[in-house]
């Protein structure tokens, strides 16, 4: 997807990009296919519907060769934004800018090698299924590994969530993206960067944070729950119809409730680490280091294993979450209309998001057929203030 915090060779020296968008083929009528839109970013050509990822300040396609990521920024602040993630990736001592630049028209772009397997395709999507033990401690030794690399240099990304875990293939490792909202250790800051459903206790309860690398160690750590449920738990439809993060959650439930929360997954030397990066104190947490150290054991200790586990293969007990209703009732309107399924689903992820912002009596309805489809499953009973 996009540019990572992992080293692998040389890459060319960046040069600066020149956008112009190129003449499309003539189109047979009004309804054709709008995919054939092409943009000429510097020695690179997308497509318009070659989305790989999005946020809230960026767009990622994937060139035409289908192994470069071309990150467009958007907002007023996209040269700055731009230019603090060029900053943070050459301070990272990263080979992995192919080119960056802008145009007069405030196009403002940054090619890198693609990682189009994002983690949150897995878990958090369509057909998402918990991965095994194994394939979640890989997971974690990867990033914990750039993490610490990262927090040896007085850096904390902010905000680790599947959506920022990708990889280029099952048999590479993965890598952490998305550095431009990356802060120094020990400045302070109000604004917020982080995203609520994975983000630490301390980001949500003060007005003006301190930035400590125990923030990056608990989003790998509900990251690697995510990982290991499929965002299946007993919590996830309570957290989805109030639009609540996990913290939100913990930092207010009784110790009873807490500890039937993490009994309520069984027991193994992985989930048991997991709990400790997802310790309420942020003192309490390891640091990236440690973590990455005793990953790399448990992954020597486990059965092999990979998120895209064989349908086969057993699945736990599922917990339908409130966004696969409103999911099963367009999917099969756009997958007709010849939208592949992939960005039909990442589509209807945004949509539902938006509607989660702007009309909470819609959601409401799916949550409760939510509850309703899960009313034999005896989940945790809490209280979420």
């Amino acid at each position: 997807m996009g540019a990572a915090a992992s080293i692998e060779g040389a890459a060319p020296a960046p040069a600066p990009l020149a956008v112009d968008e190129a003449p499309a083929p003539p189109m047979k009528n009004e309804d054709d296919d709008w995919s054939w839109r092409r943009l000429e970013l510097g020695r690179f050509t997308v497509r318009g519907v070659d989305v790989v990822g999005c946020g809230a300040h960026c767009v990622v396609r994937k060139d035409e060769t289908g192994s470069v990521a071309v990150k467009y920024y958007g907002g007023d602040d996209a040269a700055e934004r731009l230019a603090r993630e060029v900053r943070r990736l050459k301070q990272l001592d990263e080979n992995r800018i192919i080119a960056y630049g802008s145009n007069d028209e405030g196009r403002c772009l940054l090619a890198s090698p693609l990682y189009e397997d994002a983690l949150a395709d897995h878990v958090c999507g369509l057909c998402s299924r918990a991965a095994p033990a194994g394939a979640v401690a890989r997971i974690v030794r990867d990033i914990a590994q750039a993490l610490a690399h990262a927090h040896a240099l007085g850096i904390v990304h902010g905000d680790v969530k599947p959506a920022n875990v990708a990889r280029k293939n099952r048999n590479e490792p993965w890598v952490l993206l998305d550095w431009d909202d990356a802060l120094d250790v020990g400045s302070c800051t109000s604004l917020s960067f982080f995203t609520e459903l994975y983000a630490a206790p301390e980001c949500l309860l003060m007005d003006e944070l301190a930035i400590t690398p125990s923030i990056d160690v608990w989003g790998l750590g509900a990251t690697a729950l995510e990982a290991l449920t499929a965002g299946a738990h007993p919590l996830s439809g309570e957290l989805d119809a109030r639009g609540a993060g996990f913290a939100s959650w913990l930092g207010c439930a009784s110790a009873d409730a807490v500890d039937a929360f993490w009994a309520s997954f069984g027991e193994g030397p992985v989930l048991d680490f997991v709990r400790t990066l997802c310790a309420l104190d942020a003192a309490a947490r390891p640091a990236a280091s440690v973590v990455a150290a005793t990953a790399l054991e448990l992954t020597a200790s486990l059965p092999e294993g990979d998120v895209d586990a064989p349908e086969e293969a057993p699945a736990p007990t599922r917990r339908r979450r409130a966004f696969s209703f409103f999911r099963d009732e367009f999917l099969p309107e756009r997958l007709a209309a010849g939208v592949e399924r992939k960005r039909a689903v990442r589509e209807l992820t945004k949509e539902f998001a938006a509607l989660k912002r702007t009309d909470a009596e819609a959601v409401a309805v799916y949550a409760s057929r939510a509850s309703a489809a899960n009313g034999e499953l005896s989940p945790v009973v809490v209280s979420v203030r």
